[in-house]
């Protein structure tokens, strides 16, 4: 591996592990660079966590889901430069918020999908708000904590 993937097909297009097409394990340490080709349509837990060199990751709109955590600890997510605020944004997915994070959290206009529990120990989120464009929102794994009043922002027409 040269430190550009490419994610191949697998398990019914689920990204959950890390073999190439041949069943070979990516080197971790070597990871660089990631294209998520239009066949993976979810991303799961941790795919990707702890690869410290992942600065640079492609990927496309018709994602489903992306796991909890899978991001966590690359170069892409401890770049400061890649947050908006408290909140770490590929593309127009929502990661996830900083724990820290306190009050009323709008979700980034053009945002389509939360990645799963993005809201993880946001204990003092009291307000979440964002557009009904929103395509996907795993509720059952956003946990919401503290979270007071949920709210779509409606266009007109």
């Amino acid at each position: 591996v040269n430190g550009n993937v490419t994610l191949p097909p697998q398990n019914g297009g689920h990204a959950e592990n890390y073999e190439t097409g041949t069943g070979t394990p990516i080197d971790l340490e070597e990871i660089e660079s990631v294209q998520i080709p239009l066949t993976v349509k979810e991303i799961g837990d941790e795919a990707f966590y702890g690869c410290e060199d992942l600065n640079n990751i492609n990927t496309h709109a018709s994602l489903s889901s992306i796991g909890k955590d899978a991001f966590k600890e690359t170069a892409y997510y401890n770049n400061p430069q890649n947050w908006d605020g408290q909140a770490l944004y590929l593309s127009n997915y929502l990661l996830t918020v900083s724990s820290t994070y306190t009050g009323e959290f709008t979700v980034k206009e053009g945002t389509t999908m939360i990645a799963d529990q993005a809201f993880y120990k946001c204990a003092n989120l009291k307000q979440l708000a964002f557009e009904e464009k929103m395509k996907l929102i795993k509720s059952a794994h956003i946990a919401l904590g503290n979270v007071c009043r949920v709210f779509f922002m409606l266009q007109d027409p």
